[in-house]
C-alpha cells in the first residue's frame, strides 16, 4: 500500500504546473455560476460575501451532505459485518470504493463543466439519497456483491459532493477570496461531526 501511494505521489509531481491566470477566459457569460448580488465581489467584500445568500446555501448543502457521508461512510464496515462474516471482503469494499471516491470526482467536475453546478449537485443528492434510503435493504438479500456495488455507487457520490463544493466556491467568490470564503464554509464539517456522532450514538440503536 505504501509504494502504491509513492508512485502516486511521483504521478502527482510529474503533473505540477504553473496555474493559469484565467482559466474561465473565453467562457459564455450564462456558463459561469452565479448566485451572489450584482455587486462586484470587490465592491461587496468578504463581509457581504459571508453574509451572503450564495455562502449560506454552500454551507447548508456542504452541513447536510456531510451528515449522511460520515454516517454512511463511517458505519458502514460494522453494517456489513451483519450479514457478511468476511472481515477480508469488507477492507477490500473498503479499497475499492475509495478508487470510487477518487475517480469520480474527475467524472462530476467533468459534468459541471459541461452543464452546471445545480445540475450536477441535484444528480449527486438524488443518487446520494436514493442509495442511503436503499442501503438498509442490501442485508436482506444477503449478497456480499450487492453490498460492494452499493458502497462503491455511495463513495461515488461522496466524491461528487467534496468536488463540487470547491468548484462553485471558487466560481462564486473569486480565486482572490476562495481560501477564505471556502474554509468557512468548511466549518459545517465540524458541525455534521457532531451531528452525526450524535445520531450513531443515540438514533441507530433504535434503528438497528
Amino acid at each position: 500500500m505504501a509504494l502504491f501511494f509513492t508512485i502516486l505521489q511521483l504521478i502527482g509531481l510529474l503533473l505540477l504546473a504553473s496555474p493559469i491566470e484565467n482559466p474561465f477566459e473565453g467562457e459564455d457569460e450564462e456558463d459561469t455560476v452565479s448566485l451572489l448580488p450584482d455587486s462586484s465581489r470587490s465592491s461587496i467584500g468578504l463581509k457581504g460575501m459571508f453574509f451572503s445568500s450564495s455562502f449560506v446555501f454552500l454551507f447548508l448543502t456542504l452541513f447536510f451532505s456531510s451528515c449522511w457521508v460520515q454516517i454512511t461512510t463511517g458505519l458502514y464496515k460494522a453494517y456489513g459485518l451483519q450479514f457478511i462474516s468476511s472481515d477480508h471482503f469488507l477492507s477490500m469494499v473498503a479499497a475499492v470504493s475509495s478508487i470510487f471516491n477518487c475517480g469520480s470526482r474527475i467524472t462530476w467536475g467533468w459534468l459541471a463543466d459541461k452543464s452546471s453546478y445545480q445540475k450536477t449537485m441535484v444528480m449527486v443528492s438524488l443518487m446520494a439519497a436514493f442509495l442511503t434510503w436503499t442501503l438498509p435493504l442490501v442485508k436482506y438479500s444477503d449478497s456480499p456483491i450487492l453490498f460492494l456495488i452499493t458502497i462503491c455507487l455511495l463513495f461515488t457520490c461522496v466524491g461528487g459532493t467534496y468536488s463540487l463544493l470547491p468548484f462553485v466556491s471558487s466560481r462564486l467568490f473569486g480565486k482572490e477570496h476562495f481560501g477564505v470564503m471556502y474554509g468557512l464554509v468548511q466549518i459545517s464539517l465540524s458541525m455534521a461531526g457532531v451531528i452525526s456522532g450524535l445520531f450513531g450514538q443515540y438514533v441507530l440503536p433504535y434503528l438497528g
